[in-house]
């Protein structure tokens, strides 16, 4: 899932929705002279809901996504709280307003001649618009609040802690992982194996397979010699060196060769 596209998405919505609840309640406001406090809630929600939308928005655009309200740790928190100030406000102004109901507008008459009338009936219309605009508003925010609190906690139990660190947009989950997964392996290649061992490709269990006949030499014990002892090294006349140069290399099945005088050139 690309959270980081649907926050924006969500975002968006967000303020669109928002706008719309602050121009319809602030008009059924204007209309009861900001009396009734049913009326007048989601008019303060709408209005705290858009400066915190602004204020991460531009935050987000200033800082190319990777302004600290960006975390999920810090949107969360104020993703509960607004959802809560919503929820406990929208409870509230739907009880007061369960007295207005849509048959109550359509029995208000329209006369022409009595504009108080039709204000009357406006005002009626718009209560039960915005009935259904703040609770819209809450399912939007309690529903990207439980989205964003599964993602997190999904990444977390994956081993990708640092997502509650690090904004939405930038988030990584392989990029801390990797970092751990390469250090792991060279402090497993650093204790398991030896420092003077590793400039030599030998064998494992090579002291156990190389007959007893043979020896290999380690570095700083001066010229690399030969891969045979020193007995068997000087019994070979120079002859047999210049006829087969390449004795070192040799499997010992095959040394058996460098013993007589008969290959000597």
């Amino acid at each position: 899932m690309q959270i980081a596209s649907v926050r924006s998405k969500v975002q968006g919505l967000l303020l669109v929705f928002t706008i719309i609840i602050l121009a319809v309640s602030g008009h059924v406001n204007v209309f009861q002279g900001f009396f009734y406090a049913a009326d007048r809630f989601p008019f303060v929600m709408s209005i705290l809901t858009l400066l915190t939308l602004v204020v991460v928005i531009t935050c987000g655009i200033a800082s190319h996504g990777r302004t600290r309200v960006a975390r999920p740790s810090i949107e969360l928190a104020w993703l509960a709280i607004l959802s809560l100030a919503w929820l406990i406000t929208n409870a509230f102004s739907t009880h007061r307003w369960q007295f207005i109901q849509m048959d109550d507008c359509k029995n208000i008459p329209i006369d022409p001649t009595q504009d108080f009338l039709g204000q009357a009936k406006t005002w009626c219309l718009e209560i039960q618009a915005l009935r259904a605009l703040v609770w819209i508003e809450w399912v939007i925010f309690i529903v990207y609040f439980g989205t964003l609190l599964v993602w997190a906690i999904g990444h977390s139990r994956r081993g990708a802690s640092h997502v509650w660190t690090t904004s939405i947009s930038q988030f990584d989950p392989l990029g801390n992982g990797r970092k751990r997964g390469m250090s792991t392996a060279h402090s497993f290649y650093d204790t398991a194996v030896p420092p003077k061992s590793r400039e030599f490709d030998y064998a494992p269990n090579m002291e156990e397979q190389v007959p007893p006949h043979i020896t290999v030499s380690q570095p700083g014990d001066g010229d690399r010699g030969s891969w045979v002892s020193q007995d068997q090294f000087h019994q070979y006349q120079e002859p047999q060196r210049q006829a087969y140069p390449h004795y070192q290399t040799q499997a010992p099945q095959h040394w058996d060769q460098f013993g007589g005088q008969e290959h000597a050139r």
